[in-house]
């Protein structure tokens, strides 16, 4: 009998492991030359089977220098002489670009483009087949006059295309076409455009969906004796599938994840941060910036505020003004929020600006005896989790920040792993790290007198409730000191953890609990040239206003009349001793120029379950990539940790990849799940543009398909076992 159910089992697993096999081959096996991933990046080779339409250069011209990365960058300069409408601008009919797009798991394709004409054009791709059926990208990608260097997006999964998305399983033919307008069939137009950089875009969520299906058969399995080898058969098999300033850096390329941005929460004012309290799985709590505390459960916005700050932070908060930085900035929930016996069992912290209160004196002045025309501060709140409102009478307020000027006030406060309560501050407002209240020599950030441009590190329980610790209590008696904080000498904050920032606006931990290292990653915001993001250290000096990323900073004139003026960079010198540079990979540095947006926004380390393709990687955005008032065109990106490369997201189904609507990238948020979530608004906050955007993985048909027929395989050995 036992000899029967071995050679059952055996059977079994010779079956449908042949199956897991056909499973990935279809997941990952192309038919036909296109894979994904492929790139066209115009130099040797890859031309081949390019071609103008008629009356057109043919092949078309190639440029060997000036293309996104630059000089030696090759692309392809198209002429099309407008002779009919919908021109063909250029096609390709070799090998490379033909097979089964829908097989392979191309669902769209990417390519930099640059308008070098007078006139403002509409692109849209067109496949064909053998038969001469088409299908045309129903999103139109617009690209203005006289534009830079951009990347498009081309989305090519169904409802993506006119006509038949069937096409796209026996593509003989791609097609660029260009117009006027956004509409097809549209008025013949003389079009000059360049090329560079075709991908086929790769799908992250097949192996996700495929495994969906293969996890249930296995689950099944588990219930049978002697399954080692097939459960190791499909694991080992799955395994195998996962995946306007000078330019000083490369441009950020569209990377190879793809995302769906979907809307959890809408009609916000300026949502610019979201956390969860530990404990509590079904909630995402959301800081609006005109002081109102939201809660999302389940998915679903809670009517009403858990907590209104607006009478607080208004003013000195102007919320019609698009580009304040004050209000209710940052939220915290202190690790023992859900533990009854913990000193803080119900208890979050809120990082806000508001007036000074007549008589009465932040912790720390601002420097210089400026005037002080608000405060920065942290304040402690008790919650009642039966109506998870926050009691107004709980309010104790622990530390606060007078300032002069209106923008630097950071924005994050988190708890770490050391159970220690985490502020950035900026360096006090202005440019240059100067003003009037500014210290010199140096500035703010070099200075260990002042806590403003530090990472502060504080036990902010109330000492009375935490005899028993052997932390200094603060000047104020309502914290204590870490005993390890480093600068502790006479006349320096002892609350300083780390100091150089600029305006560490958005800080997170790469959470433990989740697999994650623990390091604390902050994203500082540059002034005219550099964004970074930093892997922060105890003691450590982050560069400001030494340097601004790798880069020399000079905060004022160093040689008269000539070309090196205040708030310039200078020559770029990473590993300046002493000084703490921007996360250094393998492959390049975590920092950017200000031809790639404006001014940084930190995220998190991803390590929810949804996007495996993301786990370990840094998703962060930048606040606009325009900065014209007002501000639009906000970017959301994801960095390599180890290889030290930012890539732009994928956002299938949005014209060009980008964000819609002007959008721009005030922060994110992380569930208790590991979860993200983009904050966006193009509306100030006495507005009601805001949104929560869930970041979701891209399932598409065929992925669905996949996992169906991991449900197939399961049906099938229910019935085996029916037989035996």
């Amino acid at each position: 009998m036992a000899q029967m159910r071995t050679e059952c089992v055996g059977r079994l697993s010779a079956r449908l492991a042949g199956l897991v096999t056909a499973l990935l081959v279809l997941a990952t096996g192309p038919a036909g030359a296109v894979q994904p991933g492929q790139v066209d990046d115009f130099s040797g080779p890859s031309l081949d089977g390019w071609s103008s339409g008629g009356g057109n250069p043919n092949p078309p011209a190639v440029v060997a220098g000036g293309g996104p990365l630059g000089a030696g960058d090759a692309f392809l300069q198209l002429t099309a002489n407008g002779g009919s409408a919908g021109g063909r601008l250029v096609a390709f009919a070799g090998a490379t670009w033909t097979g089964d797009f829908l097989a392979a798991g191309v669902t769209a394709l990417r390519m930099d483009v640059r308008n070098l004409g007078s006139t403002d054009l509409s692109l849209r791709l067109m496949f064909t087949d053998g038969a001469g059926s088409r299908a045309i990208s129903a999103q139109a990608v617009p690209v203005a006059s006289g534009s830079g260097w951009m990347p498009v997006l081309f989305p090519l999964g169904p409802g993506a295309l006119h006509s038949h998305a069937e096409v796209l399983s026996a593509v003989t033919q791609m097609t660029l076409m260009h117009a006027t307008a956004a509409a097809f069939p549209p008025s013949p137009v003389v079009a000059l455009l360049g090329v560079d950089n075709v991908t086929a875009v790769p799908e992250p969520g097949a192996a996700l969906l495929l495994g969906g299906g293969l996890v249930l058969l296995m689950a099944a399995m588990r219930r049978r004796r002697g399954n080692t080898p097939l459960a190791l058969a499909a694991g080992l098999a799955l395994a195998g599938t996962l995946p306007a300033q000078a330019q000083v850096l490369p441009a950020i390329p569209f990377g190879d994840i793809a995302v769906r941005l979907n809307p959890v929460a809408t009609g916000l004012s300026a949502p610019a941060y979201a956390t969860f309290a530990p404990g509590v799985a079904d909630k995402l709590f959301i800081v609006e910036q005109n002081g109102l505390l939201r809660v999302l459960q389940n998915g679903s916005l809670l009517p009403g505020a858990a907590m209104d700050l607006s009478a607080r932070v208004a003013p000195p908060l102007i919320p019609g003004n698009p580009n304040d930085e004050r209000g209710f900035l940052g939220l915290a929930f202190h690790p023992g929020f859900s533990t009854a016996s913990s000193a803080g069992h119900r208890t979050l912290y809120t990082y806000t600006s508001e007036l000074i209160p007549a008589g009465t004196q932040p912790t720390w002045a601002a420097p210089n005896g400026a005037v002080q025309n608000y405060r920065n501060l942290v304040t402690e709140w008790k919650m009642d989790t039966a109506t998870w409102q926050v009691d107004p009478t709980s309010r104790r307020e622990l530390m606060s920040f007078g300032k002069n000027a209106g923008n630097h006030n950071g924005g994050t406060i988190a708890f770490g792993g050391d159970g220690h309560l985490y502020l950035g501050l900026g360096d006090g407002g202005n440019a240059n790290d100067v003003g009037p209240s500014h210290l010199e020599p140096g500035g703010n950030a070099q200075n260990l007198s002042t806590p403003l441009g530090k990472m502060l590190r504080i036990d902010p329980i109330a000492p009375a409730l935490t005899t028993g610790s052997a932390n200094t209590v603060s000047a104020n008696g309502q914290y204590r000191i870490p005993l390890d904080n480093p600068f502790q000498g006479p006349g320096q904050v002892a609350e300083t953890f780390a100091y150089g920032f600029r305006n560490p606006y958005r800080f997170s931990f790469d959470r433990t609990d989740l697999g994650g290292t623990g390091d604390l990653i902050a994203a500082d915001v540059g002034q005219r040239n550099i964004e970074e993001i930093d892997r922060v250290v105890l003691g450590g000096n982050h560069g400001w206003a030494v340097k601004e990323g790798e880069f020399v900073f000079y905060r004022t004139d160093p040689d008269g009349p000539g070309p090196l003026t205040a708030g310039s960079i200078g020559p770029r010198e990473p590993g300046t001793t002493g000084l703490v540079d921007p996360i250094q990979g393998t492959l390049g540095s975590l920092q950017y120029d200000h031809t790639q947006g404006i001014s940084i926004t930190g995220g998190f380390v991803y390590r929810g379950s949804a996007i495996p393709a993301l786990v370990g990687k840094y998703v962060f955005g930048d606040l606009a990539l325009r900065n014209a008032p007002p501000r639009v065109d906000g970017r959301l990106f994801y960095a390599d940790l180890e290889t030290g490369l930012i890539r732009e997201f994928l956002l299938p189904g949005e014209a060009g990849g980008r964000l819609p609507n002007g959008l721009t990238v005030h922060g994110f948020g992380e569930d208790a799940a590991g979860e993200l979530y983009a904050l966006v608004t193009n509306t100030p906050a006495n507005g009601n543009g805001g949104l929560v955007l869930q970041i979701t993985a891209v399932p598409e048909p065929v992925q669905w398909a996949l996992f169906g027929l991991g449900l197939a395989a399961l049906a099938g050995l229910a019935r085996q076992r029916r037989r035996g």
